[in-house]
């Protein structure tokens, strides 16, 4: 019997309970070792997945802001296909949708050049033209012009953009013509208007034409100035060579010798004569020159209108005193 009471199969068998037990507790121990190694391994591994998940997704989210760069660059102007030589690389949907971006901006690039050129050569034609050229918007406000217009009135390009037609003194004229132009159902209209320079008054044939449905019209303004004056001139000297002849006291005709004879001119003093009017004989055709000749002057007019046909002059001007 021991002192505490228990007996010594008593204690033995609590050793061997404690033993067990301490086993059992070495066991859990080892099992807790393995898991907690096991643990262990997998965080390292998928610390190691998640790190390189997160270099993955870094790289990604700055070939992203690559191409977003990319397309405010395009913006700008400042756009260099090489910035997105790694993107495109790429065989994901990211690095698809940047080649798809590269060759439209190629394209976009290669329009725009091909337009440049095409405006610098309209330019060029345009400013060739020695006539004003102008654009104008569906409420006659200045788009644009060519050189010729601008300088005509000493001022830059610069300074009729934006203006209303009719803000120069001395257009009132070709001002009344685009209004009413404008305001008309018309797609195309002509006219000669007179305008006011610095120093002159010139005329302009002006051709103007709607287009973009009628937003926007172009008008082409040639000089016609000494056609104008060439006019001018000619109805005064008509005017002139009219009232010489009524006031010449005979009869004063032109007759077409190299064809059936007829009248072409007579002045009025032929009524005096053979009691028609002037007009009567170039209506009636049937009369020739022969029925207004004075007998005694047939012989010297026919001299006359044979020479003048053997000098192949067409025409033959003759006139009898009364």
């Amino acid at each position: 019997m021991q002192a505490d009471g228990r007996s010594r199969e008593q204690l033995l068998a609590r050793i061997d309970e404690l033993e067990r037990q301490l086993a059992q507790a070495n066991v859990e121990k080892a099992n807790l070792e393995i898991l907690v190694e096991t643990v262990t391994e997998h965080a390292t591994c998928l610390e190691n997945e998640v790190h390189q998940n997160n270099q993955e997704m870094l790289s990604y989210i700055q070939q992203v802001e690559k191409l977003t760069t990319a397309a405010v660059a395009v913006e700008t102007n400042t756009f260099e296909p090489e910035s997105l030589d790694g993107v495109t690389a790429r065989s994901d949907e990211l690095g698809g949708l940047a080649r798809v971006f590269a060759q439209m901006v190629k394209t976009l690039k290669t329009r725009e050049q091909e337009l440049a050129a095409a405006s610098d050569r309209l330019e060029a034609i345009l400013n060739a033209v020695p006539g004003a050229i102008s654009w104008l918007d569906a409420n006659g406000v200045y788009m644009g012009l060519n050189r010729h217009l601008a300088e005509h009135w000493q001022l830059s390009q610069d300074a009729f953009i934006g203006k209303e037609v009719g803000f120069l003194k001395g257009s009132d004229g070709f001002a009344e013509f685009i209004r009413q132009f404008l305001g008309s159902p018309q797609d195309s209209a002509s006219e000669i208007v007179k305008v006011e320079g610095r120093d002159a008054v010139y005329y302009y044939l002006i051709a103007a034409r709607k287009y973009q449905q009628g937003a926007a019209t172009v008008s082409v303004g040639i000089d016609v100035t000494e056609r104008k004056k060439t006019e001018e001139a000619l109805r005064r000297s008509e005017q002139w060579f009219r009232t010489l002849i009524s006031n010449i006291p005979g009869a004063i005709y032109r007759c077409q010798c190299e064809a059936d004879w007829t009248m072409e001119f007579i002045s009025d003093a032929i009524a005096q004569i053979s009691g028609y009017a002037a007009s009567e004989f170039i209506q009636n055709q049937s009369r020739t020159f022969t029925s207004i000749i004075h007998p005694n002057d047939r012989e010297s007019i026919e001299t006359l209108i044979h020479q003048a046909v053997a000098a192949r002059h067409p025409y033959n001007l003759a006139y009898r005193i009364l």
